[in-house]
């Protein structure tokens, strides 16, 4: 059998839901059939091909799968990843074989600049910033900080402007 497992690139513990993937046999691709348990068997190889996703536990698993040489291509990536352009080859040659692949965040820089209603620039304004995933939190000072994760609203770093109303965090998850 195969499993396939989806992890995050930075933190290979963290296993992701709902990424889907097709898987190539030469000019074909792999078909199978989902079970009540989640699992799937393969049936054959055609110009379709199932489209295997990732459950709760970020990972998928195809039973009777023969053996040869395979390329695992993702179709789509979970919430807030990038997918990944690289077709991941492998070979099933043992009973049992497992594939893993990372996934990025999708990361950005934040500008924002603080005024007033009549547009004067707004130095040393504190403030919070909160996503659906939790509070920011960052290193810095003086309106130039780095993402470093999310947390509870304890956790939170208090950002500040610059000396010209302005606010600039890297790489923050999207």
């Amino acid at each position: 059998n195969l499993v396939v497992y989806k992890v995050d690139d930075k933190n290979g513990a963290e296993f992701l839901a709902g990424a889907k993937f097709k898987i190539m046999s030469g000019n074909e691709y792999v078909t199978a059939s989902k079970q009540a348990d989640g699992t799937y068997i393969y049936t054959s190889a055609d110009e379709v091909g199932t489209e295997f996703v990732t459950g709760d536990s970020g990972s998928f698993e195809v039973d009777y799968l023969p053996t040869g040489s395979y390329k695992l291509i993702e179709t789509g990536a979970p919430e807030g990843y990038i997918i990944s352009q690289t077709e991941k080859a492998f070979t099933i040659a043992n009973a049992n074989e497992s594939v893993t692949v990372g996934n990025a965040l999708i990361r950005t820089d934040l500008k924002l600049t603080m005024t007033d209603k009549y547009g004067k620039l707004l130095s040393g304004v504190g403030f919070e910033m909160r996503t659906a995933g939790g509070y920011v939190k960052a290193s810095g000072s003086n309106g130039a900080y780095t993402f470093t994760g999310l947390g509870e609203q304890s956790e939170a770093t208090k950002c500040v402007t610059d000396a010209n109303g302005v606010f600039t965090i890297k790489d923050i998850v999207m």
